[in-house]
C-alpha cells in the first residue's frame, strides 16, 4: 500500500474543493459588481443606508445651527392672511433680531425674486445690507416645452443680492425613490445654501471635498432645534436667553397646508419611517451645514475596497457551503447572512463609512448557497 496515496487524497480533495468555490463564488461576486451600480438595482443597496440609519438611530443635533419655520402657528399668531407671502418687513424685523441676538449667520431657504410693497422692500433691503451675515437663496428651475427643455436661475431680485452677504442654491439632488440622501455642495459652480452660510459663519473659505456627499443625518423631522417665525421675532418671551447666539440660522418653510407649490419643499428622508413623514427642506439645509461644521460625512468605500467585499464574501461562503454537509451548509448561511449587516452597522456607527449591506445579504449569499447544493 502506498503510503503517500492518503495524503495525495486529501490534497486533490482540498484542490477540488477549492475550484469548487470559486466556480461557485465567481457568478455572485461579478452580480454584486454589476448590481451595486446598476441604475435600476441602485436603490436597494440605497435602502439598506436608510436601515443603518434607522439602526444607529437619532444622535445629539450639532449645536451650531437651528432653524426659524415659517409655519402655522406663526401665521394665527401674526394674523397673516395664509393665501398671501410674508411681509418683508417681517423678514426685516427677523434679521435685525437674530443680529441682536449674536446669530453668526442666517440663511434664507426663501426666493425674494420680485419687488412688491416699495416700503416694505426698502426695510429688507436694509436689514440684509446692515447685518452682513444674510445668504439668500436662490433656485435652479427646469423649463419644459414641446420645442426645447433649459434650465432657468431665479435670482434674488437685483437690490436684495446685492445688499446681501452672499446668494446661494438651494436645490437638492433626488435619487429614484424620491428620497434626499445627497447634496452638493457646488451646484452648477455656484455655493449652496449650506456651504455659504457656513463660509461667512466661520469667517472663512471651506477647505474640504465639495463634491456631492452624503447627508448624514441627525434623526427625523425636527431632530435640528426649530421655532417658530413669531417665537423668533420676540426671542425675550418665548425662548431661553442666547438661543441664537453663535448659531447659523436658518429661515424657511414649514407649512403642511401651504397653497400652491410650497407643500413640494418637504421631502422623505432616511429616517421617513413607515408613515412617510418628510423633512422640510430648510431643516435639510440646517443638518447640511451641521456636517460641514463638525467635519461629518458618510464615506463611500474605495472602489478597489468595495471590489474585494464583493468578490472575498462569496468566496468565503462558498468555502464553507462546499465543505460542510447540507444541514451545516444551511446554517452556515444563516449565521453569514448577520455577517453583512453586523459590518455594515459597525462601520457605520464608527468611522461612518457606507459598505454594501443589502447586494451580499440578499442577492449574493442566497445565489451562493443555492448554487453550492447545485454543485
Amino acid at each position: 500500500m502506498d503510503r503517500t496515496q492518503g495524503p495525495l487524497s486529501r490534497s486533490r480533495a482540498r484542490r477540488a474543493t477549492l475550484r469548487a468555490a470559486l466556480l461557485i463564488a465567481l457568478i455572485p461576486g461579478l452580480a454584486g459588481l454589476f448590481f451595486s451600480h446598476w441604475p435600476p438595482t441602485e436603490n436597494l443597496e440605497r435602502s439598506g443606508l436608510d436601515f443603518l440609519f434607522l439602526l444607529r438611530g437619532a444622535t445629539q443635533a450639532p449645536a451650531g445651527v437651528c432653524v426659524v419655520a415659517l409655519d402655522e402657528d406663526s401665521i394665527q399668531d401674526l394674523g397673516l392672511d395664509p393665501a398671501l407671502p410674508w411681509p418683508r418687513d417681517l423678514h426685516a424685523r427677523l434679521i435685525q433680531v437674530l443680529k441682536a441676538e449674536g446669530a453668526r449667520a442666517i440663511a434664507f431657504d426663501v426666493l425674494f425674486d420680485q419687488p412688491r410693497d416699495p416700503e416694505a422692500d426698502e426695510a429688507l433691503r436694509s436689514a440684509l445690507l446692515d447685518s452682513g451675515i444674510v445668504v439668500l437663496g436662490s433656485t435652479v428651475s427646469q423649463v419644459n416645452d414641446p420645442r426645447f427643455r433649459k434650465a432657468q436661475i431665479d435670482e434674488p431680485y437685483p437690490a436684495f443680492a446685492e445688499a446681501a452677504a452672499a446668494v446661494a442654491d438651494v436645490n437638492f439632488p433626488t435619487d429614484r425613490d424620491g428620497v434626499i440622501r445627497t447634496a452638493w455642495l457646488l451646484h452648477q459652480e455656484r455655493k449652496t445654501l449650506a456651504l455659504a452660510a457656513t463660509e461667512i459663519a466661520t469667517g472663512r473659505p471651506f477647505g474640504g471635498d465639495t463634491s456631492e456627499r452624503l447627508i448624514d443625518y441627525y434623526g427625523p423631522a425636527r431632530t435640528i432645534p426649530t421655532v417658530s417665525f413669531y417665537q423668533a421675532i420676540d426671542p425675550a418671551q418665548y425662548l431661553p436667553p442666547g438661543f441664537f447666539r453663535d448659531k447659523i440660522v436658518f429661515v424657511g418653510l414649514s407649512q403642511a397646508t401651504a397653497a400652491g407649490a410650497a407643500p413640494k419643499d418637504a421631502f422623505p428622508t432616511p429616517f421617513r419611517g413607515a408613515s412617510g413623514e418628510p423633512t422640510y427642506g430648510v431643516e435639510i439645509h440646517a443638518i447640511l451645514a451641521g456636517n460641514l461644521l463638525e467635519g461629518r460625512r458618510i464615506d463611500l468605500l474605495h472602489p478597489i475596497a468595495e471590489a474585494a467585499w464583493l468578490l472575498l464574501l462569496p468566496l468565503a461562503a462558498s468555502l464553507a457551503f462546499v465543505a460542510l454537509r447540507p444541514l451545516w451548509g444551511g446554517m452556515a448561511f444563516l449565521a453569514l447572512e448577520v455577517v453583512p449587516w453586523g459590518a455594515g452597522y459597525l462601520a457605520f456607527t464608527s468611522g461612518h463609512p457606507w459598505i454594501p449591506v443589502v447586494i451580499p445579504s440578499v442577492l449574493q449569499l442566497p445565489a451562493t448557497y443555492v448554487l453550492s447544493l447545485v454543485w
